[in-house]
């Protein structure tokens, strides 16, 4: 007979998400001339680097990714979180 609430009571791991993720959140790549080379030389330069650096560059999928979740926020409301900001920068240090 299923007029009966017994099973209300019984837990169950139906709603559960593996909150399994890798996420690469912050990258700098740069390179930097040697001193006395002869670009530095041609330029009339003491030091260059040039430099691209990135912040929340990607997620890694997971269970609650997929959802549009984000795994790093501790409770049910996340989904009404923005979302992290993906940035960009491209970078030039130059000493005369």
């Amino acid at each position: 007979n299923y007029s009966h609430s017994d099973n209300n009571f019984l837990t169950s791991d139906f709603w559960l998400r593996s909150n399994d993720f890798f996420r690469l959140k912050n990258i700098e790549l740069s390179y930097s001339f040697q001193a006395n080379s002869r670009i530095m030389d041609v330029l009339r330069l003491n030091a260059l680097r040039i430099y691209v650096s990135g912040n929340n560059i990607y997620t890694f999928k997971n269970g609650l990714a997929e959802l549009g979740v984000d795994p790093e926020t501790p409770d049910e409301r996340s989904k009404y979180i923005f979302p992290l900001i993906r940035t960009y920068n491209i970078g030039l240090n130059v000493q005369f």
